[in-house]
């Protein structure tokens, strides 16, 4: 279900991916399956430092999702 959403690799597929796995369940996908997400969300992230995003908080709903994990615990 979310694994085209992962592979596209988008900021928007996958906040997308984060949205169906909060109202889904987090329990519902396999541990793998968070490791792929998160790598795939690590690379929305720029690697040179002086590289800015134009848009503040597009990235906002990594954090929401890892709070979302902490209550699953």
């Amino acid at each position: 279900m979310v694994d085209p959403l992962i592979a596209s690799g988008t900021n928007e597929s996958l906040h997308l991916a984060a949205k169906i796995a909060s109202h889904c369940g987090m329990n519902r996908f396999p541990r793998p399956k968070w490791v792929e997400f998160l790598w795939a969300c690590a690379r929305l992230y720029p690697t040179n430092p002086r590289e800015r995003e134009r848009v503040i908080g597009s990235r906002y709903f990594i954090r929401v999702l890892v709070r979302d994990f902490e209550s699953y615990g």
